[in-house]
């Protein structure tokens, strides 16, 4: 068994503490059946309230209690993170990542959405990925791409902000409307990360589609579905992804 946990409620005046209240509902969860819980973006402070990033806790003390919480009971903790995201307003951020109006606004979201073929976002990106797994001891990652896929920008006008290349960018992979080169070496360097700590990698690339990797392993589920108005409509679009789909 699988499930979605939140933490606590972000942006907020206070951070998140996990306590009593967490203890039972862990202890209800396995009653469950559940092995397995992802937390969302609310496990970190990527608007930088309380002094911490969008790749740190937003209470690292807390969260380490509530993972060590998770694993007495024998359940694992996947951490939110993002191959594409970051807040335009990050101190971090840098244009050269991400193509001017690529972006996601949603709720208190505005992501930039950068670029997996720029070096200069690989290199901030994977080292804080890799400290994810190694400071907080999560049991793998849960990764929301930010990725619009060649096939997807095939369809959009040539004015489209998704069809011009970060200034960055590096043209070293082939590029189709059927491959993603340069995503799917980011994400396949990222999965060998995952496994070599024994960790699990959960995918959501855009909508329901699957990454365009030529074959390649990237990821242990899949998740699919983002406005679905027809559950029988995404298994069948869906039918013939890799394993394991979640919907």
């Amino acid at each position: 068994g699988q499930c979605c946990y939140n933490l606590g409620e972000y942006p907020c005046r206070q951070p998140w503490d996990p306590g009593e209240y967490d203890e039972q509902e862990l202890d209800r969860l396995k009653d469950h059946g559940i092995e397995l819980l992802q937390v969302f973006d609310d496990w970190n402070d990527s608007l930088r309230l309380f002094g911490q990033t969008k790749h740190t806790a937003l209470n690292p003390d807390g969260f380490r209690r509530f993972i060590d919480m998770a694993h007495r009971r024998d359940i694992k903790v996947l951490a939110y993170v993002s191959t594409g995201f970051l807040q335009w307003t990050d101190p971090d951020f840098l244009q050269e990542w991400s193509t001017v109006g690529s972006r996601c606004s949603l709720g208190f979201w505005d992501m930039a959405r950068c670029s997996p073929a720029s070096p200069g976002w690989r290199a901030y990106l994977l080292p804080r990925l890799a400290r994810i797994m190694d400071d907080y001891g999560v049991d793998g990652l849960y990764n929301d791409a930010g990725y619009f896929t060649n096939l997807a920008k095939s369809n959009f006008p040539e004015s489209s902000p998704l069809k011009a290349p970060a200034q960055d960018e590096v043209p070293a992979f082939e590029e189709t409307p059927h491959y993603d080169g340069a995503l799917t070496d980011l994400l396949a360097l990222i999965y060998a990360e995952v496994k070599r700590r024994g960790g699990i990698l959960k995918l959501h690339v855009d909508g329901a589609l699957e990454p365009q990797t030529g074959g390649e392993k990237v990821y242990d589920y899949l998740w699919v579905g983002e406005g679905v108005n027809n559950a029988d409509g995404l298994r069948k679009e869906v039918k013939n992804h890799a394993p394991y789909v979640v919907p």
